[in-house]
């Protein structure tokens, strides 16, 4: 008999914590029909308290030792490194061990070197 295990396999989840905010018009992109069913309302930008609880039902959630967040946009570093920074914290207090990985997608114009510097040390 086969036994049913929905989560023998890692769970992936793809955030975007901009919605579909973006600092280009590239042709190619999808997002750009997408941004229009956001008109930059700030309820699509995810704030600090779903941030933490996000992170924290997320991580509950996983059943293998590793933890892969995915940051998606939009442009993802139109939210300030601070919001970063809170979900590295956040990770450690929730984490409670286990390996946590991060990703994140940009089209890298609003690179610097404080943010390279914060992926550096983070592993991201």
């Amino acid at each position: 008999m086969t036994t049913f295990a929905p989560f023998a396999k890692p769970l992936y989840v793809m955030r975007k914590p901009v919605g579909a905010l973006c600092n280009l018009a590239c042709d190619y992109c999808y997002y750009l029909e997408k941004s229009k069913l956001y008109t930059h309302n700030p309820r699509h930008v995810m704030s600090d308290e779903l941030l933490e609880r996000f992170i924290k039902e997320y991580i509950e959630a996983q059943t293998m030792p590793q933890v892969m967040f995915t940051w998606h946009g939009g442009e993802t570093l139109m939210r300030p490194l601070s919001f970063y920074k809170r979900a590295v914290e956040l990770q450690k207090l929730y984490g409670r061990g286990r390996q946590i990985d991060n990703s994140i997608q940009t089209n890298g114009t609003l690179l610097t070197d404080e943010w390279c510097e914060f992926f550096r040390e983070n592993n991201f």
